[in-house]
């Protein structure tokens, strides 16, 4: 790049050269204000204080210019930085392993709390529905409901309607909404008193759950799908909402029985709700909602089947416990593997105090040293002797001024006096 080069220089001659010129030119100008005036005089400046205050300017002015040039210079270095790239195969890497360990974490928070039937209990009885609220997250609510064979609903037409279709054009809770990408969407959802309209950015993920193991070798194990949602952060879109557990879990018991679907719905994010309010959500907007996914779902038409044995279809989604990485850490199953992986943490928090460095303590002196330099310091001492002495000399001014005045009266005051009895005297006669 020497052509480059070439042109770069007589720019960079041409700029400093402009700056200098402005620079004398801005420096010279107050001077030259103050020689001109007949104020100077009367301020006892001479050409001293002119000098000082010509070196005042000067370093005023050039301080802004260097400011300005090292601004610019850090912003072109920066730039030259940014400009180069990060490679995209580690990027796209580094982004996929952040996004799969959190659809992970998601769906394993939300399969503890379904795959424990006894922490839910039966409220609001409905008919065709059950309602049912967790014991000890009193925000936290699940609807479930079957679907028998004659509704022509296959476990495919629900999981392809569930990860195709868009939430706000089934879910008569949401007014828009919008994809953002990797799984994650923002939604607008609907005001009624007295929830206000809400903004929510959350991230969905489906994986299959695992059969369990007391199932019969003969017979297939049930399929159970869990597609979970949970709050997330987005740099284009604001949020005023958040949720930790909200999704469906999908179950075919058997291959000739019907569907089971229990969605999950927590309104913690919606503060403390009247009784009518939450009622009214979950047994009139959630069942509704999911009827109308339902048809959508219908709709669908099916697959054709892979000819392939031994593949699962392409609709099925990934099982969770083989997606699972080496960094994610089930919950302890029993009480001794509690206490040492407590004890562990403790462990690594007590290295982590020991490896940390003392803080030195705060030396005023030496910030203020490195702080201040030699020219600020000698060009305040400058501005201050400056200032000094125009109000020393300013004060001898008026002090000699007082003197000629007192000087005037004691002059002027006998003649007066001396007219004014003869006036008086003359007034008598």
């Amino acid at each position: 790049m020497p052509t480059a080069r070439l042109i770069e220089q007589p720019n960079a001659a041409r700029t400093s050269n402009r700056n200098l010129l402005f620079l004398v030119t801005l420096s010279l100008l107050p001077i030259y204000t103050f020689t001109r005036s007949r104020w100077t005089a009367r301020l006892g400046l001479d050409q001293l204080h002119l000098v000082l205050l010509q070196l005042i300017f000067t370093y005023f002015f050039s301080q802004r210019f260097s400011s300005q040039s090292s601004g610019a210079s850090s912003g072109s270095k920066s730039n030259e930085q940014d400009t180069k790239p990060e490679p995209v195969d580690n990027k796209k890497k580094k982004i996929g392993q952040e996004t799969s360990d959190t659809s992970i974490g998601i769906a394993k928070g939300l399969q503890e709390l379904v795959d424990r039937p006894s922490d839910w209990t039966n409220v609001f009885p409905t008919p065709g529905i059950e309602i049912l609220k967790h014991r000890t997250i009193n925000s936290l609510y699940a609807v479930r409901t079957e679907f028998e064979e004659d509704h022509s609903l296959t476990l495919e037409q629900l999981v392809r309607c569930i990860r195709e279709s868009k939430q706000w054009e089934w879910d008569k809770m949401c007014e828009c909404g919008e994809d953002l990408g990797d799984g994650v969407t923002w939604v607008r959802l609907k005001g009624f008193w007295p929830i206000k309209p809400k903004e929510l950015v959350m991230r969905s993920c489906m994986f299959r759950l695992p059969g369990s193991s007391d199932v019969d070798g003969a017979s297939k194990p049930p399929i159970r799908i869990l597609a979970a949602s949970s709050s997330t952060t987005h740099p284009s879109k604001k949020s005023t909402l958040e949720i930790k557990f909200a999704g469906y879990l999908i179950e075919q018991l058997s291959a000739s029985s019907g569907l089971r679907v229990t969605q999950v719905v927590d309104l913690s994010g919606f503060g403390a709700l009247p009784a009518f309010v939450t009622k009214a959500v979950v047994c009139k907007f959630v069942p509704s909602s999911l009827r109308k996914l339902v048809a959508l779902a219908q709709r669908l038409p099916p697959l054709p089947v892979s000819t392939s044995e031994g593949t699962p279809p392409s609709w099925l989604p990934p099982i969770l416990d083989d997606s699972i990485t080496c960094t994610s850490v089930g919950k302890p199953s029993t009480e001794r593997e509690r206490l040492r992986l407590e004890i562990d943490q403790l462990k690594k928090i007590i290295l982590d105090l020991q490896h940390q460095k003392p803080r030195k303590p705060f030396d005023l002196r030496s910030s203020l040293a490195n702080r201040l330099s030699v020219p600020s310091v000698s060009i305040a001492g400058a501005a201050l002797a400056v200032c000094l002495s125009v109000a020393y000399k300013t004060r001898l001014y008026f002090n000699r001024r007082e003197k000629r005045t007192v000087l005037f009266v004691n002059e002027w005051v006998p003649d007066d006096l001396v007219f004014l009895l003869e006036f008086l005297s003359r007034k008598r006669e």
